[in-house]
């Protein structure tokens, strides 16, 4: 969804047909529900990364993932705004 989202304004026919897929997926399990099970201590784990101007106009990606025991409950993608000198620097951003 990530990918499919910065295609939103000049799709190609392959960009079609991976959204295709995708809300075909999406059809098939609408019916399921996540189920978090509590087994023992409940942590809260965030993993952030970015990766240094991985874009032709020199701006980096970050991301973001967070974990509910051994669950994920939430993940991110996005370019950052500014365009930055270093890979550190793009760390600080994130």
């Amino acid at each position: 969804m990530s990918f499919l989202s910065t295609r939103a304004t000049k799709a190609t026919d392959e960009d079609t047909m991976k959204l295709a897929r995708v809300l075909g997926y999406l059809k098939t399990v609408q019916e399921k529900k996540l189920a978090l099970k509590l087994t023992g201590v409940l942590m809260v784990d965030c993993y952030m990364d970015a990766a240094f101007a991985s874009h032709e106009d020199s701006k980096s990606q970050m991301g973001v993932v967070i974990f509910i025991g051994r669950a994920m409950v939430f993940r991110a993608l996005r370019k950052q705004k500014c365009i930055t000198k270093s890979p550190m620097e793009s760390e600080l951003v994130v």
